[in-house]
């Protein structure tokens, strides 16, 4: 779902109908490539749906197939844009870039890019305050990756990464999914970034739950 802590589309405009807001849906398609292993039926992709906001009514609009597991969502703060996750442990996840219509009857999306996140399972992304940089989070190999978003929303390749202390043990000892389950603080797993919201301190706070710990990074380091 588009995180909400961003513009909604209301407010920048972008609704076919006042009395409607889109809403995008993330489903796994893939789920034999997941650190985990959730309890539900196999999507298809991103799901599109229309929210009556008077009766809290859904109503399905379209699906784009995307593959492999598409995760997380967030929107560019200014540009009918979406930027989305793909989860693989197995295989470098992605940024993936998507224009966004929602006056469109049966494809409010479209896929415009995919781009590298520098690591695996990608689970998280947060939009620098200035839109000029997206942090992805990538969970299996803890790594933290800064990519460049140009004037017109379009995410470069990463210029930033930094693997948290004893993310080596993925490239040493090659874990499986079952390892995980077993020891699931063996290794880190950073699995979210978030902007300090009150006073615009740089960098991002990096949860990490292999160490039970949140650390603070800025382009320096941690």
């Amino acid at each position: 779902m588009i995180q909400r802590d961003s513009p909604t589309s209301s407010e920048l405009a972008f609704d076919k109908d006042p009395a409607t807001e889109l809403i995008c849906v993330t489903t796994y398609t893939n789920p034999e490539c997941l650190a985990h292993t959730p309890k539900t039926a196999q999507g298809a992709g991103v799901y599109t749906f229309d929210l009556d906001l008077t009766s809290g009514t859904l109503t399905k609009r379209g699906v784009l197939p995307i593959t492999p597991n598409p995760a997380f969502l967030v929107r560019h703060p200014e540009l009918p844009l979406l930027y989305g996750t793909t989860e693989c442990i197995d295989k470098p996840g992605e940024v993936l870039t998507f224009s966004l219509d929602p006056s469109h009857p049966s494809s409010p999306l479209q896929l415009l890019a995919r781009t590298s996140a520098g690591g695996r399972s990608t689970c998280y992304l947060n939009v620098a305050p200035d839109a000029r940089s997206i942090a992805a989070v990538n969970y299996w190999d803890a790594r933290l990756c800064v990519l460049p978003i140009d004037a017109h929303g379009a995410v470069g390749e990463v210029k930033w990464s930094e693997a948290m202390p004893g993310a080596e043990y993925v490239d040493t000892h090659n874990p499986d999914r079952t390892e995980h389950w077993t020891y699931r603080q063996r290794w880190p797993h950073a699995h979210c970034a978030v902007s300090e919201p009150y006073t615009g301190r740089e960098g991002v706070f990096v949860c990490d739950l292999g160490r039970d710990c949140v650390a603070h990074y800025t382009r320096g380091g941690a």
